[in-house]
């Protein structure tokens, strides 16, 4: 053993060559310094953190946030207390607003489809060029073809520059893209009330609450804002809690939630709330109503009997005599619906009969507000997008550049508008990320986030 290795001897030659390695590997790499701000910004002070004041665009709630920076980046996102959307909470797209940020797949330049169909970088200035030389050539062209500029759902003075960037470029038109622009809520509420818009839903002073597949604290609308009017409406009173009834066919977060969950069969909740029109109209507990105004609201609920609602819901009668009764007593109550995705005769029908229930109640005007002219009231239906692709299939569209949307993932095969997109000449996609419309484009311009640019938001009435 004194001529061979001991076990001391082997860890200490291991710990000599581990350390060996390390050095030889470690002058492979360049020296590099770590230099100081020999004239630091005057905002920024090494090691102490800056909070700015912004606004998450995630989705178009526009909740306000404050972002934590830590020499000039961004390291947190928090709620704005002082935001009168959310109030200083934040939901979880919010808080992974710093994950697109950060994203290791971003695009860090401008990239050109060539010839063999691949994508090619190019820099700035070339693509500037590339993009102007189109631009004139529509300008000076004078033709029937135009530009069109497909964005989200902006306001304010990004709105105004897009509108005059077009008004100048000369024949041209602005198209928002918004997948979910709750066109069956706005459409119901033009149908039944008159005012094709999005109103204000005060859950907070309700004093019992029925979502017909509204996943309020999940998507839809505003969820953080609706999400805090939920628990304040829920929380534990002298009283008692205000009462929850979910009725969907799914367990949703709201649903998870409820005190009550009705599970109805998929597409039939619209008629549930017929069925508690129905009841709350033949025993008496409605509001004051006008004697044309009852008459009608009785024809329209005539085959809503109770029996009847529980075949086609599979929701038992003396549930639905018990809901109705409870809803009455309410004052005010307050029926959501429908759902974010629900659209077509489904969609229609249950926020028709959501509003028909809230106005039966005389809830209308305290738990539904109408007139805060959100932002939402004013993105285009399905239909204005449908034009587009119209004009694209006919070769109208000289020049199409997309700005933060990707319509080509959204839209339904049945819309034609993969196909639209091989009749326009040049197309330009501003985006983050690689998507399924920029695969489409014969350009593709890095944008930044919302955490990297200047702008405003105006999400409704009042509030910028």
């Amino acid at each position: 053993m004194s001529k061979g290795i001991n076990r001391r001897g082997f860890l200490k030659y291991t710990a000599f060559s581990g350390a060996f390695a390390l050095f030889e590997k470690s002058k492979a790499y360049e020296a590099r310094r770590l230099i100081p701000y020999l004239i630091p910004p005057e905002e920024i002070t090494p090691g102490i953190p800056n909070w700015y004041a912004t606004v998450c665009r995630e989705c178009p709630a526009g909740c306000g946030m404050h972002v934590k920076c830590r020499e000039g980046r961004a390291i947190k996102a928090e709620g704005n207390p002082n935001h009168p959307v959310n109030m200083g909470a934040l939901c979880t797209r919010g808080q992974a607003a710093l994950q697109g940020l950060y994203n290791p797949d971003r695009l860090r330049e401008p990239l050109f489809k060539g010839i063999d169909g691949g994508f090619q970088p190019i820099g700035w200035e070339e693509a500037e060029k590339k993009l102007v030389e189109k631009l004139k050539s529509i300008k000076i062209g004078g033709g029937d073809g135009k530009a069109v500029v497909v964005t989200p759902l902006i306001t304010g003075s990004q709105l105004g520059l897009v509108d005059d960037w077009l008004k100048f470029l000369g024949p041209g038109e602005h198209y928002v893209y918004e997948p979910f622009a709750y066109e069956t809520l706005r459409g119901a509420n033009g149908l039944t009330f008159g005012r094709e818009e999005v109103p204000l839903y005060k859950i907070d002073k309700a004093e019992m609450l029925l979502s017909l597949g509204a996943d309020f604290i999940d998507s839809w609308l505003s969820p953080v804002e609706y999400s805090r009017g939920f628990g304040e409406m829920h929380r534990f009173r002298e009283d008692g809690v205000k009462r929850f009834v979910s009725a969907e066919p799914r367990l949703s977060l709201a649903a998870a939630n409820a005190d009550d969950w009705l599970q109805v069969r998929p597409g039939t909740e619209a008629a549930l709330a017929m069925g508690v029109v129905h009841v709350i109209l033949e025993k008496g507990w409605s509001a004051p109503l006008g004697r044309e105004e009852r008459d009608l609201l009785k024809k329209l609920s005539r085959d809503f009997t109770p029996n009847e609602v529980q075949s086609v819901t599979g929701v038992h009668a003396a549930t639905i005599l018990k809901l109705a009764r409870a809803f009455a007593e309410a004052r005010p109550g307050l029926a959501l619906g429908p759902s974010t995705t629900a659209g077509g005769k489904v969609g229609m029908d249950a926020a028709v009969a959501a509003n028909l229930l809230n106005y039966v109640c005389g809830n209308v005007g305290k738990t539904v507000v109408f007139g805060i002219n959100s932002a939402l009231s004013t993105v285009p239906g399905y239909g204005r997008f449908a034009e587009l692709v119209k004009s694209m299939q006919a070769g109208e569209v000289d020049l199409i550049l997309f700005s933060g949307v990707n319509p080509a993932y959204n839209l339904p095969q049945a819309s034609g508008f993969k196909e639209a997109m091989g009749n326009v000449p040049f197309k330009v996609a501003m985006s983050s990320f690689q998507d399924e419309t920029t695969a489409m484009a014969d350009m593709v311009l890095p944008a930044a986030t919302p955490l990297e640019e200047w702008g405003d938001y105006s999400p409704r009435k009042g509030v910028v």
